[in-house]
């Protein structure tokens, strides 16, 4: 399956939420949905927690050392950023132009 990613905080405005319902929408789509960051304990947190429970496509990895966001994301296929305000400095997507 394709490997999609979410790499950053686990927050509204960052627009994981926009990710797990869209593959609602896509039950039969073999791919898998990679997200990298800590789960806060609120109630955000339950909802993308719920949301990998009902889903097994959608794969919570956690948080990881900086040195190892290369590995992470030669280990996607495309990376997702749903934010849903201006994001004025997504190092993340800096980072993965050169990859």
């Amino acid at each position: 399956p394709a490997r999609l990613g979410f790499i950053g905080s686990i927050v509204a405005i960052k627009g994981l939420h926009i990710l797990t319902e869209a593959l609602k929408l896509l039950p039969a789509t073999e791919l898998e949905l990679h997200v990298y960051g800590k789960v806060p304990e609120n109630e955000y947190g339950q909802t993308v927690l719920n949301a990998a429970a009902a889903d097994p496509r959608i794969k919570l990895k956690g948080t990881f050392q900086p040195e190892k966001l290369g590995a992470v994301l030669l280990s996607i296929d495309a990376l997702l950023l749903p934010a849903l305000w201006y994001e004025n400095e997504p190092i993340v997507v800096k980072a993965a132009q050169y990859m």
